[in-house]
């Protein structure tokens, strides 16, 4: 007896979260962002630690690759 009990009550409630899932409208946004901390200009700034990204450092970070890179993430946005 308690096992058709439990699976009565387990099939109420299959029941029931099927009927009320359906039911249910969602509206989905999206948000999204850009870390501009790693948005460097050729410019070299004392009070930074942006030596990597000048055109003499390990990235030789040049005025083409800065125009290109704000090219880019202009393209999907602007």
């Amino acid at each position: 007896m308690q096992i058709i009990k439990f699976h009565f009550c387990l099939l109420a409630f299959f029941i029931i979260s099927v009927s009320t899932a359906q039911s249910k409208k969602y509206i989905i946004h999206t948000a999204a962002f850009y870390n501009f901390e790693n948005l460097f200009d050729i410019n070299n700034d004392p009070n930074k630690n942006d030596d990597e990204w000048t055109p003499t450092g390990a990235q030789h970070w040049t005025k083409e690759k800065y125009e290109q890179k704000l090219k880019n993430l202009c393209q999907s946005n602007c």
